[in-house]
This record gives structure tokens, C-alpha cells and sequence, in this order.
């Protein structure tokens, strides 16, 4: 094959992934950060022949907006918003540790690709301060970073200790597969042991590390951190709440375990729709009109 041919080919092959992610990036240099292998000794590992599958349409979007690609350098991991300080204009991401080699990397690069109900035609990037992370944490394989933003974005915060993870229950796993555009995808809750969350379907891939698990009704409920299969195929575990509590508080940030749902995310909050089939009225937030 001639020189131009491969030139051509490359160029291709650069337009259909960046086709794909939804935007023109091609991040040719953009690697996701290893995502750890775990297998836990008292769930089976299923093994699904089914890929990930990404929701990006208008009705996940309210999950979508607080989500964020984290950059350290050349690798490349997620996180998401759980507190905005109007007063202090200063936002809370949370992600997890695996993003970072050493405790001497205090700053990275936070990718927006929503500014609450609007889709932007390019990542928004701004810097983010490391606040706390435990470097080579195995259960509290957590970190927290703050930003200072030109909007006030929407948010999800982080749930309560008692927080109930009924086997069965679908969740939103919200990241970067693969250090692509943020997307949403449903997890089946399988068992909570003493280290994970385990999940079922659409289990993470690399770049979906510390992506959110994220509630029907806007709880910030785990992050994600590790898989049983990197291709997406396998199970997935989350560090759950009770860690992500500890953690907070060890690090003298129980003040955004206190935070209110209320005025959290607007997105959320019910909002005038007109339905078909009766006439104009006040929804419940996750009502999504059948046409």
C-alpha cells in the first residue's frame, strides 16, 4: 500500500473515532488511565458478550452535565461535581486515585462537555486543585479535587452511610469510556461487600475510573474503580458509601457529606412539560413524556 494510502487511511480512521466520541477532538494522545483488575472471591464473574453501551440522548442528560473527564498529563480518568459553593464560587469533583503516580501532583485539567442543559460543540477545560487523595488506595481509592467555575454548574451530592444498595436496582454509571465523550450507562447493583459495590451490565472500561454511580432521584451513591474484565464485559465494583464517608472525614471534608438535594441540581427539579395526553402540569423530575 502506497505511502498516500496509509496517510489517508490514518486520517479516516481519526475522523470516525472522533465521529463517534461526538466531538472533534481526536485525542490522539490522550491514553485512559489503567483501570485495576479485581475479582472478587464471593461473586461469580459473568461474562457478557454484549459492549457498553453509551447514552448520551436528551433524557440522561441532567446525569451527563455534573459528569467530567480528568486529565494528569497524557492519561486521562472521570469524575463528577457533588458540591457548588455560590458564595466561594468554588466546585467539589470527586474521582478516585488511581489517576495519580505520586502525592506531589497537585493539579490537573477537568473537561466539561455540558454546561447544565447545554451541549457544548467542544470540551470546556479548566485547572483543578488535588484537595485530598490517597495515593495507592486499594478500598478508599478516592480523590477530591475543586475548581473554580464561570457558571454554576449542576451537581449531584454524595449520599447518606445508610444508603440501601438493593440488589437488582439499576443505577447510572456516569464517564469517559475510554477517554471519550462523558456518557451514561445502566449498571444492575449485584452485592456490597466489604471493599466494593459489584455491578452487572455494562461493567467499566479504562477512563471510566472515577466516574460516578449516580441515583434515579440525583445521590451520588459510589465511584467507580475497578473491573473484573477491561473490555467491558465483566463486573464492575465501586467504592461505596460508607468508604467515601470515611474518607471524607478523615480528610476534613465531612461538611460535603451534609450537603442538601434541594437546590442541588436544576435539572432535576420539576419543571412545566405539556403531555399529550392531559393537560399542562408540574412532573416529577425523572418523568419522561412518551410520545
Amino acid at each position: 500500500m502506497s505511502r498516500f494510502k496509509l496517510v489517508i487511511g490514518s486520517l479516516v480512521m481519526a475522523l470516525g473515532f472522533a465521529f463517534m466520541t461526538g466531538y472533534s477532538e481526536t485525542v490522539s494522545n490522550l491514553q485512559p488511565a489503567p483501570m485495576p483488575l479485581y475479582q472478587s472471591p464471593n461473586i461469580d464473574n459473568i461474562v457478557s458478550l454484549a459492549a457498553p453501551e453509551p447514552h448520551r440522548e436528551e433524557a440522561v442528560r441532567k446525569y451527563l452535565a455534573p459528569g467530567v473527564r480528568i486529565r494528569n498529563g497524557n492519561i486521562s480518568g472521570s469524575g463528577t461535581v457533588c458540591y457548588y459553593d455560590k458564595q466561594k464560587n468554588l466546585a467539589w469533583i470527586i474521582s478516585c486515585s488511581h489517576l495519580f503516580r505520586s502525592s506531589s501532583e497537585k493539579q490537573v485539567i477537568i473537561e466539561f462537555f455540558y454546561k447544565n442543559d447545554e451541549k457544548l460543540s467542544s470540551p470546556a477545560k479548566y485547572t483543578g486543585d488535588v484537595v485530598a487523595a490517597k495515593i495507592n488506595g486499594y478500598e478508599d481509592d478516592i480523590s477530591i479535587i475543586s475548581f473554580t467555575p464561570d457558571w454554576q454548574p449542576t451537581y449531584f451530592p454524595i449520599g447518606k452511610a445508610d444508603y440501601n444498595y438493593q440488589p437488582g436496582k439499576m443505577l447510572y454509571s456516569v464517564g469517559c469510556d475510554s477517554a471519550s465523550e462523558v456518557a451514561a450507562y445502566f449498571v444492575k447493583v449485584v452485592a456490597l461487600e466489604r471493599a466494593f459495590l459489584a455491578t452487572r451490565e455494562n461493567s467499566p472500561r479504562p477512563g471510566r475510573s472515577g466516574g460516578g454511580l449516580i441515583t434515579e432521584d440525583g445521590w451520588y451513591v459510589g465511584i467507580c474503580v475497578r473491573t473484573s474484565d477491561v473490555s467491558g464485559n465483566g463486573t464492575g465494583y465501586f467504592v461505596h458509601l460508607s468508604t467515601i464517608h470515611s474518607f471524607c472525614k478523615s480528610n476534613n471534608l465531612e461538611w460535603l457529606l451534609s450537603v442538601e438535594k434541594s437546590n442541588s441540581n436544576s435539572l432535576l427539579k420539576s419543571i412545566p412539560i405539556v403531555d399529550r395526553n392531559g393537560p399542562q402540569g408540574v412532573y416529577p423530575p425523572d418523568y419522561v413524556p412518551i410520545p
